[in-house]
């Protein structure tokens, strides 16, 4: 859970550490949130291409 919010805290902040834990937790939970923000906006324009051929 640190992890994660480091994580959110250094991509948030340009690459700036929150806290003292600059080691691979930081790194890797923010190449997660940067994966996972990605992905959900591809499934967004996804749903929304869909929705809108539907019409």
């Amino acid at each position: 859970m640190a992890g994660f919010v480091d994580g959110v805290g250094f991509v948030h902040f340009g690459g700036y550490f929150l806290s003292f834990m600059s080691g691979n937790s930081t790194r890797s939970s923010a190449a997660l949130l940067c994966t996972l923000a990605a992905i959900s906006c591809h499934l967004c324009r996804a749903t929304l291409r869909a929705l809108l051929r539907r019409s």
